[in-house]
């Protein structure tokens, strides 16, 4: 299994445990970028993954 692999698996774990909270009004996220990942790819996985949540 390449680390990328895991990464990728840990993350969507995490996505789908923060799937089931919920919030109140206007909500602000942080999101921590690791040094070495391009954030054009962050944002389209981000993108990606909303798109199917919608």
């Amino acid at each position: 299994v390449s680390s990328e692999s895991l990464e990728k698996y840990e993350f969507k774990q995490s996505l789908e445990r923060i799937k089931n909270y919920k919030g109140h009004a206007t909500e602000l996220v942080s999101l921590y970028i690791p040094p070495e990942k391009k954030i054009y790819d962050v944002q389209s996985y981000l993108r990606n993954e909303s798109s199917q949540s919608a």
